[in-house]
């Protein structure tokens, strides 16, 4: 057995081979409840994509910004030293995303929780 881990140790790290949608899904609560792509399914391609941008170009109520919260979350923890902007037009704009979008998902999910929040963790949407 401890042959076993020394080969396994040279080998290098060991890429997950899990969709960033099946993190969500497992990983993930949206109010109270585990997050379901049932009903947007252009989610979890948009979620999954292996693109270094994307624009999204689509009307009110189509569910962008949850997307992009939960794309912004599941490719925090999936892509190592990751950072991530969001630019809005106002202030508000920008708040409304961090608390709804980012901080909600992250206070809904004891996982993301333990490793986003701790004592030092500041609740300051600019910092």
């Amino acid at each position: 057995m401890l042959e076993a881990l020394r080969e396994r140790i040279k080998s290098g790290p060991q890429l997950l081979r899990i969709k960033r949608s099946e993190i969500a899904e497992t990983k993930l609560c949206f109010e109270g409840n585990p997050i379901s792509f049932a009903r947007y399914q252009f989610s979890r391609k948009i979620i999954d994509t292996k693109a270094k941008g994307i624009i999204f170009k689509c009307g009110r109520q189509t569910a962008k910004s949850f997307t992009l919260g939960t794309a912004t979350l599941t490719s925090l923890v999936s892509t190592p030293y990751r950072k991530f902007l969001y630019v809005a037009p106002t202030l508000t704009q920008t708040r409304v995303f961090s608390s709804d979008k980012i901080e909600s998902r992250i206070r809904e999910s004891p996982e993301f929780r333990k490793l986003f929040v701790d004592k030092e963790c500041t609740r300051n949407v600019f910092e």
